[in-house]
C-alpha cells in the first residue's frame, strides 16, 4: 500500500476498513477522501510516481501503513505513517530507522493498541535525502522514551 492508497495493482486504491480496522469513523472518511483525490490524480495522469522505499513494523508495533513510500511524496511532506502499537506503552519513544541509523524520533505520552496512531512529517524529516530506492525503513516503539534525550542522526 502506497501513501496514495494505491495498491500493488496500478489504478486500484483501497482505504478505510478494506485496508485495516478503524477505531473512528473520522479516520475512515479522511482516508476515503484522500484515496479519492489520489485516484482522480491517477486518472488525470498526474499521480506521484518514481522510486519508493519499504516501511515495516518494528518492535512494539503491530502494523504500519503505508508499506511503500514514494521518495517524491516524502520530499513534498505528503506522508503520514499510521500504526497500531502491539501493547500499552507509557512515555513512548517512536523511532524511524534505516539500517542501524535512527533518522527521526518522536514521543507520545501514552499508546494503546485500540487506538490508531499517526506519525507525521516531523518524524520523516530525517529521511529526506538519505533514503534510496529499495531501502527498508522500520518504525519502532520503546517505553520510557520521555526520560531520554532525543537523538537525531
Amino acid at each position: 500500500m502506497a501513501a496514495s492508497y494505491e495498491t500493488g495493482i496500478p489504478g486500484v486504491f483501497a482505504c478505510g476498513t478494506a485496508l485495516h480496522v478503524q477505531d473512528l469513523v473520522d479516520n475512515v472518511s479522511r482516508e476515503g477522501e484522500q484515496a479519492g483525490l489520489a485516484a482522480a490524480e491517477y486518472i488525470r495522469g498526474r499521480a506521484s510516481s518514481g522510486p519508493a522505499v519499504t516501511v515495516t513494523a518494528g518492535e512494539g508495533i503491530s502494523y504500519v501503513l503505508p508499506q511503500r513510500l514514494k521518495l517524491s511524496d516524502i520530499m513534498a511532506d505528503r506522508v503520514r505513517l499510521k500504526f497500531r502499537p502491539s501493547g500499552r506503552l507509557k512515555e513512548a519513544r517512536m523511532e524511524l530507522v534505516l539500517g542501524n541509523q535512527i533518522l527521526g524520533t518522536a514521543r507520545k505520552r501514552y499508546l494503546e493498541p485500540a487506538v490508531m496512531e499517526t506519525a507525521g512529517p516531523k518524524l520523516l524529516e530525517g529521511l529526506k535525502g538519505k533514503a534510496a530506492p529499495g531501502d527498508r525503513l522500520k518504525l519502532r516503539l520503546s517505553e520510557g522514551g520521555m526520560e531520554h534525550e532525543e537523538s537525531r542522526a
